[in-house]
């Protein structure tokens, strides 16, 4: 359902012209290397559990394993394959470029890597030389529109606007100064129909709260709250945009990752 992690070059272009990110509160924090071989065995130690799937796929069909031992001197962390059928032939994922998730009890982390087999002990295994991101689920992230996150919101039968940003608690779009008088501060709009790409939620009410101009041309920026928004709506939200983010933010590990790739 979700088809964020899939890569567009024209995304790529698009990153290197827009210098400016105004989402530097990251979604993912990176684990420094003196942290990240404590965290590894620690998570062997317990034989938590792992999540993969392919890179640039989506986590719609996981592999799950579990954390088996670390291995410094082969420079492997070994798992076991939590599924019966693993047992019996490899899974398809061996040899390939994955994505992970696993946690330690307390936090949640991301990793990539390449999935090999060990035949001799029937176990597969990852590079101990990874790099760790920690996850973070923020309820004040503010998520930006973009190639790959679009966010509309209808605010009457014949008005859709196509937000600008969004956060659990507000959205914004832009006008030119003709149209910011149908955008006056402290409005309201009722039952209004937010989507965000394929997600589609009902917001009982939405009030403009503030007026900016943009430096870059002559529109201006109209922020807007979220009002009314009961417990189950704020929590739908929440995982929505978060899911969202992290796609953003994977992306941006990808491109890094391509970049040094070329050099």
């Amino acid at each position: 359902m979700h088809h964020w992690l899939f890569l567009n070059k024209k995304y790529n272009s698009l990153m290197a012209k827009n210098q400016h990110d105004p989402n530097k509160k990251h979604y993912f924090t990176q684990i420094s290397a003196a942290n990240t071989k404590p965290i590894l065995e620690s998570v062997c130690k317990d034989k938590r559990q792992i999540q993969i799937w392919p890179e640039g796929g989506n986590e719609n069909k996981l592999e799950e394993y579990n954390f088996e031992s670390f291995n410094a001197d082969e420079g492997r962390i070994y798992l076991k394959s939590k599924g019966l059928l693993k047992l019996i032939s490899k899974s398809k994922l061996t040899g390939k470029k994955i994505f992970a998730k696993f946690s330690d009890g307390e936090n949640n982390f991301f990793t990539h890597a390449a999935l090999e087999f060990e035949a001799e002990q029937s176990l597969y295994y990852i590079p101990t030389q990874l790099t760790i991101y920690q996850t973070v689920q923020r309820k004040d992230y503010r998520l930006d529109a973009g190639p790959f996150t679009k966010i509309k919101l209808k605010v009457s039968e014949n008005v859709v606007l196509d937000c600008y940003d969004i956060s659990a608690g507000g959205s914004s779009f832009c006008v030119t100064k003709e149209e910011l008088e149908n955008y006056p501060k402290g409005k309201e709009f009722k039952k209004c129909i937010l989507r965000l790409n394929s997600e589609i939620f009902e917001i009982p009410k939405v009030k403009i709260m503030s007026h900016r101009d943009n430096k870059h041309n002559d529109e201006v920026k109209v922020g807007m709250a979220f009002l009314d928004i009961d417990k189950v709506l704020d929590v739908k939200l929440c995982k929505a945009i978060n899911l969202e983010a992290k796609g953003v933010e994977i992306r941006k590990i990808m491109l890094k990752n391509d970049k040094k790739k070329k050099v």
